[in-house]
């Protein structure tokens, strides 16, 4: 049942994420990590790659837990709350290692060279 309920949760984040992107960055709303806030540019792609990844798991999340709905393997709580980390966790790393790929990349920082 937890799957369930925390699939509707990231689901729904992640599609309130998609609809309305925070524009600028805002202390209570919108994805933030370091990353995120460095500049505008790295906030706009942070909302745009959190929503989907949300969206992602949060879907993957609900189909789990309606299947076990339906299946009726509902009195497994301790056993979904020691998976829900491997679902959980590597949403953030997956974001992270997007921005920081997409922060190298619109840096320009490794193309550049000083002549002393």
């Amino acid at each position: 049942m937890i799957f369930l309920v925390l699939g509707i949760i990231i689901f729904v984040v992640g599609l309130i994420f998609f609809i309305f992107p925070a524009k600028k960055q805002h202390l209570f709303y919108g994805y933030r990590s370091y990353l995120a806030t460095k500049n505008l540019t790295n906030w706009c792609y942070a909302q745009k790659i959190s929503s989907r990844f949300f969206l992602l798991i949060g879907g993957i999340m609900l189909l789990i837990g309606t299947a076990l709905k339906l299946t009726g393997n509902t009195n497994f709580f301790l056993i979904e709350m020691l998976i829900i980390p491997w679902f959980v966790v590597p949403l953030f790393g997956l974001i992270e290692t997007k921005l920081q790929k997409f922060d190298q990349k619109t840096r320009g920082e490794q193309h550049e060279h000083i002549n002393d």
